[in-house]
């Protein structure tokens, strides 16, 4: 084989193999790590598929293992995972070939992230985890602005600032950052519910 085939062969077979790099997912039985996986798939490598996978996965031994805080935890991941733009970049593939979860489409995935959120709230609310809560209602309130839908962003906006409060109660002292570029938490879901029209 001349030298130049060679060479065009080995740098066919390092573009492929780069390429590849990143599909192996290692595999774990314990659902937090799914969970984690998810997350890093969806939000850093843009790779819903897998991501979704893993998501149900962490769902179905929380539930075996009737481990409500993980389970809550993992509802809310489906939910910020339906609204992410990972999946928004992937709508052909979406439309094409759907969700492992069968009752969503691409046109309804915004709902059912609602729809997981409040499965995840029901069981935070259940165990007082307030600052949860309050995450929760914040990713709410932004799915319906996605939604186009202020009237019911707004008041969920309101129970997110009620369920801080009840978080302060039960924990005084207790910090919850405000993200980058506000002083405190209540300075940034002031703001949210300004930006949002309320």
């Amino acid at each position: 084989m001349k030298l130049w085939l060679k060479i065009f062969c080995a740098a066919v077979c390092f573009s492929i193999l780069a390429g590849c790099a990143g599909v192996a997912i290692q595999p774990t039985t314990d659902p937090a790590e799914k969970l984690r996986i998810a997350q890093a798939l969806y939000t850093q490598e843009r790779r819903p598929v897998p991501a979704e996978n893993q998501i149900q996965e962490a769902i179905e031994i929380y539930t075996q293992q009737h481990d409500n805080a993980g389970l809550a935890e993992a509802y809310r991941q489906y939910g910020l995972f339906f609204r992410s733009d990972a999946v928004k970049k992937s709508e052909q593939y979406f439309r094409n070939n759907g969700f492992i979860e069968p009752s969503v489409s691409y046109d309804t995935r915004y709902s059912k992230s609602i729809e997981y959120f409040e499965k995840a709230r029901d069981l935070y609310t259940e165990q007082k985890k307030y600052d949860a809560l309050t995450n929760l209602y914040l990713n709410m309130g932004l799915t319906y602005e996605l939604m186009q839908n202020p009237q019911a962003a707004c008041p969920v906006f309101d129970q997110m600032i009620s369920s801080y409060s009840e978080h302060l109660k039960a924990r005084p002292g207790a910090i919850l950052y405000a993200p980058a570029g506000y002083v405190n938490l209540e300075g940034y879901m002031a703001d949210v519910k300004k930006k949002g029209g309320c």
